[in-house]
């Protein structure tokens, strides 16, 4: 019997980690507050309208950031892009992040 719940509590622990990656939901460590004010702060950005951030397997976190701009130079805006991955990479372990700028003209919420 005592195997039988030892079991039965380490299935439930993975049932509920595939749950997670498979729902997408953002990983429980992420403070997405905290990374929407890093986002905030950088160079370039008026407004973040598209935030999604979700677990791919236990411990590999991945985001998607759709950001307003006035900006018109894409070479300024590339350079901004980086540097944004690489701090998210380093204070949220954000393994990658794909960064969409829209115009301030063509500010509409992400779908």
């Amino acid at each position: 019997m005592l195997v039988a719940g030892i079991i039965a509590v380490g299935a439930a622990r993975l049932l509920f980690d595939v749950g997670s990656i498979l729902l997408e939901r953002a990983p429980a460590s992420l403070d997405v507050s905290a990374l929407e004010r890093l986002v905030r702060a950088a160079p370039s950005v008026e407004e973040v309208v598209g935030l999604h951030a979700w677990e791919l397997d236990s411990g590999e976190a991945v985001a998607s950031l759709v950001l307003v701009t006035g900006e018109h130079d894409l070479a300024r805006l590339a350079g901004v892009a980086d540097e944004l991955k690489h701090a998210l990479h380093a204070q949220f372990r954000i393994a990658h992040a794909t960064i969409e700028w829209r115009p301030r003209a063509n500010a509409r919420p992400c779908c």
